[in-house]
């Protein structure tokens, strides 16, 4: 089941108060094909991304901690 839009609001209101944080995208074993995954992957990145800029860290460090 793919993560719904209300997970993906509340990663960000909560990022937003607490600042950018690593983030755990946790599937058991309910595995979507690659191209969901990846889907998921990219919204997760581009959330904690925003969050990143917001406080300051550099492109650069949030890359080298994926």
């Amino acid at each position: 089941e793919a993560i719904v839009d209300p997970v993906y609001e509340l990663l960000d209101w909560t990022l937003g108060r607490i600042g950018p944080r690593p983030i755990l995208l946790e599937r058991d074993f309910n595995i979507p094909p690659l191209d969901v995954l990846l889907g998921e992957v990219r919204r997760l990145r581009a959330i904690h991304a925003k969050h990143a800029k917001a406080a300051g860290i550099a492109e650069e460090a949030r890359r080298a901690v994926g």
